[in-house]
């Protein structure tokens, strides 16, 4: 049966929160999401949900309330419409974005124009996560493009450990690296992922496989990590395994309170910070393995669901 009604979602949200309450809203089935004000103290989201009746619009109302009262919630409230093609509704508000000054994110039914010298890359935003209109994505790709033009190595290979909608996937092939993987547990994430690396002719560049850091045997050139505090803290040996001896680790998605914490624990397995940035009150950095990491991990455990499969690869 087709849905009667669309809602417009309004959430109104510390900015460091908006990035969580987006994920959540695609988990509870949102259809798609837009920030309509973005400011310094609050971010007023706009969630598309297509939905049956008032009584379940209520329903998820207060749930999506219920989960973000303890992230800065600031006010929600709710539009109903009668069911139309909200995809037209949302997209008409995707604007190009522009990161570190060079990179231009747009979606593949508008394209803007470019300025000389400036990488176009095209995200379709779908449920995985990062169009790159966050502080922690703009940071991370100013540190990856750091790293790459201070790496003197024509072989590096990048793994991107959360990979999302793949957008720093994309900027790593762009600025040249040729093996890339792109990790995430949500098999939705991989398949936006796969769709976004179409879009950007970087096919035989960048693989894509669903399963936890856990799974991963080899050592990485450089490893990327744009998470939340707790999801970096959660994973912090097995990133620092997976660089190679001289490698380098980015991680970004934390706030300035967290650094002290994340800084200590992999300076206390030899790493040296390369490179530090910040964009308000997130953080961003790199991290070079000075020494080699003894290997310690079960095979068994948490084994990939797929691996560079012909229909995820």
């Amino acid at each position: 049966m087709e849905n009667k009604y669309y809602i417009k979602l309004f959430i109104d949200i510390s900015p460091e929160f908006s990035d969580l309450c987006s994920n959540y809203c695609f988990e509870n089935n949102a259809s798609g999401i837009e920030i309509i004000n973005e400011q310094d103290y609050s971010n007023r989201l706009c969630v598309y949900f297509n939905l049956e009746t008032m009584n379940e619009i209520e329903i998820k109302k207060k749930i999506i309330e219920n989960f973000l009262q303890p992230y800065g919630i600031r006010k929600i409230s709710y539009e109903v419409c009668l069911n139309k093609d909200w995809t037209i509704e949302w997209k008409k508000h995707f604007k190009p974005i522009l990161i570190a000054e060079k990179f231009v994110v747009f979606p593949p039914w508008k394209k803007p124009e470019i300025d000389e010298g400036q990488i176009p890359i095209i995200i379709n935003p779908g449920s995985g996560f990062g169009t790159g209109s966050h502080e922690s994505t703009a940071l991370a790709i100013e540190v990856l493009e750091y790293c790459i033009q201070n790496i003197n190595n024509n072989s590096l290979t990048m793994l991107d450990v959360g990979t999302g909608s793949g957008i720093l996937s994309i900027v790593a092939g762009k600025l040249g690296i040729k093996t890339i993987f792109s990790l995430d547990i949500d098999i939705d994430a991989i398949i936006n992922g796969v769709d976004n690396r179409k879009l950007n002719n970087l096919e035989g560049f960048i693989y894509y496989i669903a399963g936890s850091s856990s799974c991963i045997k080899g050592n990485y050139s450089i490893v990327i990590c744009n998470m939340l505090f707790k999801e970096i803290n959660d994973i912090k040996y097995e990133l620092v395994r997976l660089v190679m001896k001289n490698g380098i680790l980015i991680i970004s998605g934390f706030l300035e309170n967290n650094w002290q914490t994340l800084k200590e624990f992999f300076l206390s397995y030899k790493m040296e910070i390369l490179y530090k940035s910040n964009k308000g009150k997130w953080i961003a950095a790199c991290f070079i393995q000075k020494t080699k990491i003894k290997k310690n991990y079960n095979s068994k455990r948490n084994w990939l669901k797929y691996l560079l499969s012909k229909n995820y690869s």
